[in-house]
């Protein structure tokens, strides 16, 4: 007898659980429709900062500063950086550096930070790069074209001199043909 009472007191006990656990999971359900009560904490995204405006020299190194970027609820955050070269540059952490192509120009830095819940948030700022004072001049796409062709002119300029130079001493030199007399009666005369 004392062994039925453990058994019916241990599905009374599972069969309050149950109920319990029922309860909660309709409590559940009808909160997942109503909106947020007021002081009930919800999950923000977090704020993006890229620091900046940028400016660099053309092939110097500097940092990026992401620092300002913060979560409200004070998650950890992961930093992914782009910059619009061509091919474009990616980047991660809070504060990388990069290293400003040969290029010249103002080009786009954007950031994007996420939290742990991956809520994010994107924010951009200029990068100029500037060529350094009195270096050498930036070959641009047309710089090769350009002197390929004023070889191929020098080379033809001097072969037209060195042809030109060369028929003259030709005339020069050539034996001018004989007379040409008439026939007539022979001046021995025979």
């Amino acid at each position: 007898m004392a062994e039925e009472k453990t058994e019916s007191q241990g599905e009374e006990q599972a069969e309050l659980r149950d109920a319990r656990a029922g309860e909660a999971a309709a409590e559940a359900k009808a909160e997942a429709g109503k909106p947020p009560e007021a002081g009930k904490a919800t999950k923000d995204a977090p704020a993006a900062e890229a620091g900046g405006p940028y400016t660099c020299q053309v092939g110097e190194a500097i940092t990026l500063d992401g620092d300002g970027s913060a979560d409200p609820e004070g998650d950890a955050l992961s930093y992914s950086w782009t910059v619009d070269f061509t091919p474009a540059a990616t980047l991660a952490g809070p504060t990388p550096t990069l290293v400003c192509p040969t290029t010249s120009g103002t080009f786009n830095v954007t950031l994007a930070v996420t939290d742990l819940g991956g809520l994010s948030d994107i924010d951009g700022t200029p990068l100029s790069i500037e060529r350094e004072p009195g270096g050498p001049a930036i070959v641009t796409d047309w710089t090769l074209p350009l002197l390929g062709l004023l070889l191929v002119a020098a080379v033809m300029l001097f072969m037209f001199f060195f042809w030109r130079r060369r028929k003259r001493q030709e005339e020069a030199t050539k034996t001018p043909p004989p007379p040409n007399f008439p026939e007539g009666p022979p001046l021995d005369g025979q």
